[in-house]
């Protein structure tokens, strides 16, 4: 029996543009302007936030009262989405009635969990998740992910490795541009809630059905 020597693995080299029938070892192949296509990605997903966190202080400039620059000052004033659902629901005990109270629980809480993975998008960093055979050192698959690093050693691998059972933990920590695609669909739909429900709360003019 031949013994086989292990290979000895070398540094990965990045080349522009899509991977060759027989892909060299040890070797990413990536389009051109990738990096620039991930940020933009990001970008539009801040936007999103930047905007649905607008529409949230409309439905408190409606709670708060005819002059809309208290809504602005006060939001202006808050240190964050937490302070901004308790102000929320806080004033919804005393201008909304019970049924606009739980449609705006309902929203506070979409909102929330939408906070904690934005803070995870926007406060990670960029990884590139690289599936790779050790025996041969071709590179199967590279994907840009904003990875949250989670204080857990063993939850932080699960979030770097491929497979159905770590699938879970790539999710909530590390987001593919996919993933964060996603994200920004269902933060514009939040957003859009937001809107409506301040469309249906606010005092309506004279005349107005």
């Amino acid at each position: 029996m031949i013994a086989t020597i292990p290979r000895t693995p070398r540094p990965i080299e990045f080349k522009e543009g899509p991977a060759p029938a027989n892909p060299e070892p040890d070797t990413v192949y990536m389009p051109r302007h990738h990096r620039e296509h991930r940020d933009q990605t990001l970008g539009i997903y801040m936007d999103a936030w930047s905007r649905t966190e607008t529409a949230m202080s409309m439905v408190l400039g409606v709670m708060l009262g005819p002059n809309p620059e208290i809504g602005r000052v006060i939001f202006a004033s808050l240190s964050g989405a937490a302070q901004m659902r308790e102000v929320l629901m806080a004033l919804s005990r005393t201008t909304l009635s019970a049924a606009d109270q739980k449609s705006l629980e309902g929203l506070c809480d979409r909102a929330k969990r939408a906070a904690t993975k934005r803070n995870r998008i926007v406060h990670g960093r960029w990884t590139l998740q690289i599936d790779q055979n050790q025996e041969t050192g071709i590179v199967s698959s590279a994907v840009w992910a904003r990875t949250y690093m989670p204080a857990d050693p063993e939850l932080f691998a699960q979030t770097q490795m491929p497979g159905q059972k770590n699938q879970s933990a790539r999710e909530n920590y590390a987001f593919t541009l996919p993933l964060i695609h996603r994200a920004i669909q269902d933060v514009e739909k939040l957003m859009d809630d937001f809107l409506e429900f301040h469309e249906a709360i606010r005092p309506k003019d004279a005349g107005t059905p």
